[in-house]
């Protein structure tokens, strides 16, 4: 009995001071204190398998930081971004600082520095340009181990634009044939969405590639997300993309942006990225019943010259449906041409 009032009595005490840690971030601000509650809840769950509320002097002081670089690759594996990672890891590292420096766990701190931040994405553009994808995709087939299941999952994230959890772990059974195309049901990933279903058309040429893959699994794909991660950055590497790294959360954001340069519709663009908030979509942007086929598909059953064969008037119909840009750009052309003439 004695034993167990004076653990109590050490649990009590460490969630004063975690309380007490977190109230110096909200006489910052109330988003201040709620993100950094998040990333010590999030912590809790993930690295300790517990509630924060039920957090252990024991288990902080045994954090390594082999624990910090696992969690931040599984962060990563969730598609979250590197500022997202980087800010969710230095709000541990701030927490851990405040208990040693209040005596309330033995830790040597030294070993927060061994963990260090990813680069910061916040200057570059995360999308990759279509034309880019395709050399990847031909990158994967000619220099990686299972290339064509690198080529196919990339190629199901343009069509979809689903998160790479959901592709990669996708089972057979969830392609339904629908005329001459396949209905891909999903529950649009992680953070939340799993209590909605989510559903995309692809072209019967991608389902009969994706079904050749392994014959005989239940699942389409059998990579994991490391490998496909991994993928990429040898591909960065290959055609020498020192400032600009693309990962397969970069396909999402081309899908979601072809959807809207297709369609005209920010909501179109919106249900491509299964967003909850348009303000998400924005974001990727930069700048009904009849569910359609997806970039990949519609690319394939395009024919580039088709404009040549178009009269007059229905190239002007179809100039005047696109979106503000284009028709800018596309004025702007023509502005040239005839100040040439």
């Amino acid at each position: 009995m004695v034993l167990m009032n004076e653990f109590v009595f050490q649990k009590l005490e460490l969630q004063d001071h975690i309380e007490s840690f977190l109230e110096k971030y909200r006489r910052k601000s109330d988003d201040t204190y709620n993100a950094y509650k998040s990333a010590l809840e999030l912590m809790s769950k993930n690295i300790f398998d517990t509630n924060l509320c039920e957090l252990r002097k024991e288990d902080l002081e045994m954090l390594s930081h082999e624990a910090l670089e696992g969690y931040k690759t599984y962060l990563l594996k969730m598609e979250n971004s590197n500022t997202t990672i980087n800010n969710r890891i230095s709000a541990i590292k701030s927490f851990i600082r405040y208990l040693a420096s209040y005596n309330a766990i033995v830790y040597n701190i030294s070993k927060l520095d061994l963990v260090e931040p990813l680069p910061d994405e916040s200057i570059i553009t995360e999308m990759i340009p279509e034309g880019e994808l395709y050399l990847f995709t031909e990158y994967f087939v000619e220099y990686e181990k299972k290339g064509l299941e690198k080529k196919w999952a990339a190629l199901l994230l343009l069509e979809t634009g689903n998160r790479s959890e959901e592709v990669l772990s996708a089972k057979k059974n969830q392609f339904i044939k629908d005329g001459d195309t396949y209905i891909f049901k999903s529950k649009g990933g992680n953070r939340g969405k799993r209590n909605k279903d989510y559903y995309e058309r692809i072209g019967k040429e991608l389902y009969h590639e994706l079904m050749m893959l392994n014959p005989e699994s239940e699942k389409v794909f059998s990579i994991n997300y490391k490998a496909f991660y991994d993928s990429f950055k040898r591909a960065n590497n290959y055609f020498d993309n020192e400032l600009i790294r693309y990962t397969p959360h970069s396909i999402k954001h081309l899908s979601v942006t072809l959807e809207y340069r297709y369609t005209g519709c920010i909501l179109a663009a919106q249900r491509k990225g299964k967003h909850s908030s348009i303000e998400t979509t924005r974001r990727y942007l930069r700048v009904s019943d009849n569910i359609p086929v997806g970039a990949y598909t519609r690319k394939l059953s395009t024919k580039n010259d088709m404009y040549k064969q178009l009269e007059k008037d229905a190239l002007i119909s179809i100039i005047e449906s696109l979106p503000s840009e284009y028709r800018d750009l596309i004025n702007m052309k023509a502005n040239a041409e005839c100040s040439e003439m």
